[in-house]
């Protein structure tokens, strides 16, 4: 028989294979058992192609593992012993195996062709199994890809058998493992060069994942005062926008475009020394050394940049508001502020240009109630129109106001004493407005609109401002609610509104602001410019940056003028680049200086402008001359169509936009494309100045590449680096880095400043003297003779990462001695669900290590969370986002336990998969985390949970960070409770009715009676019959009416407890007040009648069902609650509730106590049918039983499918080619067009849809075992100790009903975690400067602890400290 391998695919040839090199080996171990020796390590028994071949030297094997020899007899034996020797040939074929060979001599020789032969059979093996892979279009192509490189290198390694292996051969193996390493024969692992880590760890160990975590050195922090744009075009500090947790704003993205996005973290940075920057332009910002700025050569420090670099700043901020004002507010607002006087007793505003002037005049119509007055001094100054009350059409005004309420009393028939009576007002008073002598306050103005059922408006059509003669003109008022009122001219600003004006309304605030203090001029050199001056800096910056929004680029700059006699600094604001003049002419111009603006025009139009601004900075250069591949310059700007192309001045002057976007089309170059037409203006730093320590904040933008870049994770990379070096260097084995961060060269433009000690930001300036080229050389060649790999793909994920490292191996012909990831959260994980793809990623990376046999070192970047805490040292919760101890978990048995008290097992839970549904499935170990800082949530019903800001709960568009949920969002709830495992035991009747009325009405607290009131006789019985039946005696004890109270006795007492109060004990609810009762835990695993049966008599104590008419009968609405003291009960009567498939609704009502509010006519029916009415509320459940079944269809609003839904009909409907009509006809409606798009559906309507287009993907939408809460409040609520529970597989648990995520913790697969800490980076003064501390806070296999190493940051290396006995 031959061995069976799988060759269909070449059933015409014979597979390749050497039958009579297998027999002289066998025979030669036979004459010579010595032979074996030589070619054990060489073949193994899958080699020989016949399958008699192979049972002969797997009997050769095991009896030399024995010790025995290998002859003839010993073979034939131990094949004879487990009945093989037939099934190889017999004893015959042993002695004729003999009979073929001569001598082993050349035994090993043979064994290379057999497996020569055998390698080129598992070859073609591979292949067609590979053809096979090739058919299976169900699976995705990349895991196709990745089991075929699998089965390929297969091939060439020798790989461990998947197969189980005996305890006795891996204790062999075992002991002389540690007797190799007691002699110091072997080392336990992989030393890194860190003497106090190895001796914790014992060395990495190979197949081990290793973490390496800590905060990014180099955060975005900046002053407090430092400002950002939002969406909606305000402008907000960082510190606001901190204290507020909330922004959308501008972020670059990799195509140099800006766009919107939302930060998902806002960091509180501390108190930390700040830099102010100032550009060529005159812009500034204040912020710490460690802040990046982007330069055309990448993100840079601002420790590594210098006066005359060029970093990159907004081109164009193409962001509006939708706001709009009165058009002559705009005016007058612009006019007041470029030459308005605010600081006397009314506004007044000087200009000479008679245009303006009556500009200015008929703005004032915005303002009812107020006039201008012209005061030039009778010709001899320039003219102020003074702005003032109008007292004449005060007067008018106050008699329409008359007219107006007394035509208004009229038609209410109300009398002046019945409306001062009503007003609580004097008659006279009202008199005095009727003959329109005066007018109501403020306050009293508002309350007669209401008495009179009327809008203001219709009393005042001016406004209560224009018919007051007291107080300020209604100007005057406007500008102290904008905050401009008293500010001189050194101070004033543009108030906040204006930031969020329309386009067009900011072009004419814009417009009119330059009537005042503009020019537009063109100089003799035929130079056009416009400018704009102020005496108030914070004005100046931000007419530049409104200007900015248009995309026109205004250089800041002071300079000293003379005025009255003396010096003073004016700012000046200075547009000279042609786009801009352009753009400023199109779009803004100035009032009453067209024809200066005309001359610009002309300028622009009959002149070839040549300009500085808007260059891209000379380091461009080298980008297209790797872009270029060597093809002449010449040739290149013949083909862009540059005039002047035998010489374009190579890398000697910037290029601008257009010759940049030319070269880079004719190169074919796309990011030099992107570049040229990028959104950023490459702006010159001219000072760096220290501002002394301040506050300073930082927020994070996910998903960005200035995201990443920004954040660079120094100190990590930094160790794992030199723990790379130091492994490659001490065990010469191959160490293979992918940097999803950093590029290679920068990579090892850091490795070179570690091994030659030179400060990194000199070696990338070039700034070396002459007697380091020496030692620099000597590093370079030390370097270049390490084995060490570098892969910076970007994005690159598990997959790609093991081929790689799988032809590293092969190619090294060896063994790894490391893996390295820079970092984890940049791996490309192919979903959607972000958190469990890390988890995903984290399990393959384990595999990886088991597979290759090498550890991986996993680098992580921490939440910035830390920084947050009073205590920054990290800690093993920075890894996990966690819920607080209270939380209950649903348990598959019914059972809602805190998940405090599930610490330390594997719990069985209710679970929810990829269709909605609830399942059941096993958590793994629940552990506490530590403390964090949490939010707490809650829902329309009532639900809450507390959890970190990064926790994970479930929207219609997938998991959601708890912190970026919104108020208004709807979260997934389980619509049931069901019971998935086996009920408890029953109890009898009596036991379920006795408890459920204590609850409800009894008091059972220590040192009192056990006892029971109640109005219902109905109630006392059935307490009474039970409580008899533990053997207690009942005594009534009437009240008032029919109140009457029992008292249980035959208790027992503390020491020796009995009866009713023995059992209670025992149910863990015994001295539970009122605030404080819980249904316990043992109803809940009770089977669903006696669920019902326990709700039916608890809803006969403090349960109510009521009718309610309106007055002819025709409208009716039912009423049934359950109310209770206790949040815990009431939250446990919900989830009993939900056992029965019954929807409720908890909340905290005005009689101070919470009620279970079962809504909608469906549930209620699901409630009178399944539970029903004991006692009192029988009659009344009758009657609401009969009403509902007559009332007709329930309203089916109050379980509706998000909205978002509509979005995949409309793509099924795209897809099948059904429109908006055709699907209002299949379904029987009448024709909306997009109004049936426009509310929430319920599952009924989705499920015409689904029916109708047959998508599975909707019908188990609306199948689903959901129910989509609406968050009604988010609040921070300090810190608390945190707990963390993971499900494999469906990754996600009920919190109480509410759908909640893993923390898909990165560290669980991790066999050792390496958290990083620099106490100096947050405590300047620390004693500690230079010390970095390594905390070990997980070592599967070892201790945990502290090892503090020296760091060097200007060479970014980690290095041992010396100790008493080590130098």
């Amino acid at each position: 028989m031959v061995q069976e391998l799988n060759f269909q695919t070449y059933n015409d040839r014979l597979p390749p294979q050497n039958v009579e090199a297998e027999e002289v080996i066998l025979g030669g171990i036979l004459l010579d058992p010595e032979a074996l020796s030589r070619v054990a390590d060489l073949i193994a028994p899958e080699a020989f192609y016949l399958n008699a071949h192979q049972e002969i030297f797997r009997a050769m094997l095991a009896l030399q593992n024995q010790g025995l020899p290998t002859d003839l007899m010993s073979v034939s034996t131990w094949l004879k012993d487990r009945d093989r020797l037939e099934n190889v040939g017999g004893q015959n074929k042993l002695i004729q195996l003999i009979d073929h060979t001569v001598s082993a001599v050349n035994i090993d020789q043979y064994a290379a062709l057999v497996m020569d032969k055998y390698m080129r059979r598992k070859l073609i093996q591979a292949g067609s199994e590979i053809a096979q892979l090739g058919y299976d279009t169900a699976t995705e192509l990349e895991q196709i890809l990745d089991q075929s490189e699998q089965k390929v290198f297969g091939v060439t390694q020798d790989r461990p058998q998947n197969a189980l292996t005996a305890t006795a051969d891996i204790l062999t193996h075992t002991f002389t493992d540690i007797e190799s390493r007691s002699l110091g024969m072997v080392l336990p692992g992989l030393t890194c060069g860190y003497y106090d880590l190895d001796a914790m760890t014992q060395g990495f160990q190979r197949s081990d994942l290793i973490i390496a975590a800590g905060r990014p050195s180099m955060g975005k922090c900046l002053a407090a005062s430092a400002e950002i744009m939002l969406a909606d075009g305000s402008i907000e500090t960082i510190q606001t926008l901190y204290q507020r947790q909330q922004a959308t704003l501008l972020t670059l993205g990799a195509d140099w475009k800006l766009r919107l996005t939302q930060p998902s973290a806002f960091i509180d940075d501390g108190i930390k020394p700040t830099f102010r920057v100032t550009t060529r332009l005159g812009r500034t910002i204040e912020t710490t050394l460690t802040h990046p700025y982007l330069t055309v050569e990448g993100w840079q420090p601002l420790a590594c940049l210098r006066v005359g670099d060029k970093i990159a700043v907004p081109r164009q901020l193409s962001v509006f508001g939708t706001e709009v004002l009165p058009e002559g507010a705009v005016k007058l607002l612009a006019y007041l502020i470029g030459d308005g006087c605010l600081t006397k007793s009314s506004p007044t505003f000087t200009n000479g240009n008679s245009a303006i002037q009556a500009d200015f005049c008929a703005a004032i119509a915005a303002f009812p109630g107020t006039k201008v007055k012209r005061n030039d001094s009778r010709g001899t100054r320039t003219p102020s129109f003074r702005i003032s009350k109008d007292f004449e059409a005060l007067q008018a005004g106050r008699a329409n106001f008359a007219q107006a309420l007394r035509r208004a009393m009229q038609a209410q028939g109300m009398t002046a004493n019945q409306l001062a009576q009503r007003l609580e007002s004097s008659p006279a008073t009202v008199s005095y407005w009727l003959q329109g002598k005066n007018i109501p306050s403020q306050s009293k103005f508002v309350q007669l609109c209401e008495v009179l059922n009327l809008q203001p408006p219709q009393l005042m059509p001016t406004g209560w401002l224009a018919l007051s003669a007291k107080g300020h003109n209604a100007v005057t008022v406007w500008l102290q609610e904008l905050g401009l009122w008293l500010k001189d001219a050194h101070a004033k600003t543009i108030p906040a509104p204006v930031f969020r004006l329309t386009r067009s309304q900011l072009a004419l605030f814009l417009n009119r602001l330059f009537a005042t203090d503009g020019w537009a001029t063109v100089l003799a050199s035929g130079q056009a410019q416009v400018g704009y001056a102020t005496v108030s800096r914070r004005l100046a910056q931000q007419v530049q940056h409104l200007l900015l929004r248009f995309g026109i680029i205004a250089a800041l700059k002071t300079r000293s003028v003379q005025y009255q006699g003396q010096g003073r600094s004016v700012w000046q604001l200075d547009i000279t680049d042609v786009r801009s003049l352009t753009t400023f002419a199109a779009e803004i111009g100035i009032f009453g200086k067209e024809a200066a603006m005309l001359a610009v025009k002309t300028a622009l139009a009959t002149k070839r402008y040549q300009t500085n601004r808007d260059l891209i900075p000379i380091a461009v250069w080298p980008q297209l001359e790797a872009a270029r591949q060597g093809e002449p310059w010449s040739a290149i700007a013949r083909r862009a169509g540059i005039a002047g192309y035998t010489n374009i001045h190579v890398g000697q002057r910037a290029p601008t936009r257009d010759r940049l976007l030319m070269l880079a089309t004719a190169i074919g170059a796309d990011s030099l494309q992107e570049l040229a037409t990028s959104d950023v203006y490459w702006d010159e730093i001219v000072a760096i100045e220290a501002t002394g320590t301040q506050q300073v904040y930082d927020l994070t933008v996910p998903e960005t590449h200035n995201f990443v870049a920004n954040d660079i994770c120094v100190h990590n990379t930094a160790f794992t680096m030199n723990i790379a070096r130091n492994i490659a260097a001490f065990h010469k084995l191959p160490v293979a880095i992918f940097s999803l961060e950093m590029s290679k060269e920068q990579l090892v433009q850091r490795l070179l400043a570690s091994e030659v000690r030179i400060e990194s930001g000199r070696l990338r300036s070039g700034r070396v003297s002459q007697q380091e080229w020496e030692p620099l050389g000597h590093a370079i060649s030390a370097l270049s003779q390490l084995p060490i790999f570098i892969d910076d793909t970007p994005n690159i994920s598990v997959t790609e990462m093991r081929s790689k490292a799988r032809r590293l191996q092969a190619e090294q012909g060896g063994a790894l001695g490391m893996i390295l990831l820079d970092y984890l959260q940049l791996m490309e994980g192919g979903g959607d669900n972000r958190v469990q793809e890390l988890s995903k990623i984290t399990r393959s990376l384990k595999g990886l290590a088991r597979e290759l046999n090498v550890p991986v070192i996993a680098l992580s970047q921490l939440s910035r969370g830390v920084e947050s805490r009073t205590n920054k040292r990290p800690m093993m919760s920075d890894l996990r986002e966690c819920v607080t101890g209270d939380t209950l978990v649903v348990l598959a048995d019914g059972r809602r336990v805190p998940i405090q008290d599930l610490v330390g097992q594997t719990p069985e839970v209710i679970s929810m998969d990829a269709k909605g549904k609830l399942v059941k499935a096993t958590a793994d170990l629940v552990w506490e985390v530590g403390q964090k800082p949490i939010y707490k949530l809650m829902t329309a019903s009532g639900r809450t949970i507390r959890a970190t800001g990064k926790h994970r709960l479930y929207t219609f568009d997938g998991w959601r960070e708890l912190q970026t949920l919104r108020v208004g969002d709807r979260l997934a709830v389980a619509n049931h409770l069901p019971m998935m495992a086996q009920p408890g035991q029953r109890w009898p009747d009596s036991k379920v009715i006795l408890l459920a009325h204590l609850i409800g009405d009894g008091s059972y607290l220590t040192h009192q009676p056990l006892r029971y009131t109640t109005a219902s006789d109905a109630n006392s019985w059935v307490v009474e019959a039970a409580a008899k039946e533990f053997g207690c005696t009942v005594n009534r004890h009437p009240g008032k009416g029919n109140w009457h109270q029992l008292v249980i006795s035959g208790n027992g007492n503390r020491w020796h407890p009995a009866g009713v109060g023995l059992w209670l004990k025992e149910l863990g609810i015994w001295n539970q007040r009122s605030a404080y009762k819980t249904v316990p835990m043992a109803i809940f695993q009770l089977p669903d009648d006696q669920i019902a049966l326990f709700l039916r008599h608890l809803w006969a104590t403090d349960g109510c069902i009521s009718n309610y008419y309106q007055s002819d009968r025709r409208k009716y609405k039912a009423s049934i609650f359950f109310s209770t003291m206790s949040e815990r009960l009431a939250r446990d009567v919900v989830a009993l509730l939900l056992r029965l498939g019954i929807a409720s609704r908890m909340q905290w009502t005005k009689s101070q106590c919470y009620t279970v509010q079962i809504y909608g006519k469906s549930h209620q029916l699901a409630f009178l049918n399944r539970v029903g009415a004991f006692g009192p509320r029988v009659a009344p459940a009758e009657i609401a039983k009969a009403e509902l079944l007559q009332r007709g269809k329930a309203n089916p609003n109050k379980d509706t499918i998000p909205i978002q839904v509509f979005d995949l009909v409309r793509q099924e409907m795209k897809a099948q080619g059904v429109t908006q009509r055709g699907m209002a006809a299949l379904r029987g409606t009448a024709y909306g067009g997009t109004s049936h798009f426009r509310f929430a559906p319920t599952r009924e309507v989705l499920q015409s849809y689904a029916t109708i287009l047959d998508s599975p993907l909707l019908q188990d939408i609306a199948s689903s075992d959901l129910f989509w809460d609406e968050i009604v409040s988010i609040e921070v609520v300090g810190e608390a100790v945190v707990y963390d529970l993971t499900v494999p597989e469906t990754a996600s648990w009920l919190a109480d009903g509410i759908v909640s995520h893993n923390s898909g913790a990165i560290e669980q697969d991790a066999d050792l975690i390496m958290m990083l800490y620099r106490d100096e980076y947050y405590n300047p003064d620390t004693p500690d400067r230079g010390i970095a501390e390594i905390i070990v806070t997980k070592h599967r296999n070892g201790p945990t602890g502290v090892v503090k190493l020296l760091f060097e940051s200007q060479f970014t290396q980690f290095r041992n400290l010396a100790s008493g006995n080590r130098v």
